[in-house]
């Protein structure tokens, strides 16, 4: 059996209008009726894959979503989350409490929903000013094992999870051996999934990616092709 690990964005979706969806749908629904598996893992929350996987039929047994945080199967069932801890989450909300320039905060739960109780919360998204470059040190400083990233006037709190992890999650649960396990990406966060099993980035990668010793392919039906060979 032959494990398949997807990137969605630029990889099995590699433009906004999805052209390239419908041949790699065919492509994997041929390689998942010879007995493999097929997993999408994606930076986006569950729900906003799934609304991807909805509008184009796209099969699949396992999500990674939010970058390894959670999976879900192809049953809509959770089956591993890697929540922020809690002491850790109320103590960045203490620090952001105190700046008056905090403009929003959100809360993402498992699913990418507005979370409802502090358990289930993957993701904190932040507005600040963009003067407020040393606050944002701050919060990096106080959370130094969790994953801070800033952009602008955006910083995205979440746990320091990845798609290997996710992929390792899965594999142990199937009893797949890792040299059977295939993954595909287009960008710096597919690294570590790339080199830790038969890794093939997407021509049009990021540049960083291609800067890497990782093979190129032309697609995720392409890859399928050469899997089967």
């Amino acid at each position: 059996m032959k494990f398949l690990v997807s990137d969605y964005d630029g990889t099995y979706k590699e433009d906004i209008k999805g052209k390239n969806i419908i041949l790699n749908n065919k492509a994997i629904k041929n390689f998942l009726n010879k007995g493999n598996k097929f997993v999408i893992a994606t930076g986006r929350s569950y729900t906003s894959i799934k609304k991807e996987i909805n509008k184009y039929n796209i099969p699949y047994n396992y999500l990674i979503c939010n970058n390894g945080s959670v999976i879900f199967n192809d049953q809509d069932e959770l089956i591993y989350k890697y929540p922020i801890p809690e002491e850790i989450l109320i103590e960045a909300l203490d620090v952001l409490s105190m700046s008056e320039k905090i403009k929003k905060i959100e809360l993402f739960d498992t699913k990418g929903n507005i979370a409802q109780t502090n358990s289930e919360i993957v993701e904190l998204l932040c507005q600040v000013s963009i003067k407020n470059i040393q606050e944002i040190k701050k919060i990096k400083n106080i959370l130094n094992y969790l994953e801070c990233i800033s952009f602008l006037n955006t910083f995205l709190l979440k746990t320091p999870s990845n798609k290997k992890d996710g992929i390792e999650i899965i594999a142990k649960k199937e009893k797949i051996n890792p040299n059977d396990i295939y993954t595909i990406g287009n960008d710096i966060n597919d690294l570590e999934m790339l080199k830790a099993y038969n890794g093939y980035k997407i021509i049009y990668s990021n540049p960083k990616l291609l800067l890497k010793n990782i093979k190129t392919i032309t697609s995720v039906k392409s890859l399928i092709k050469k899997i089967n060979k």
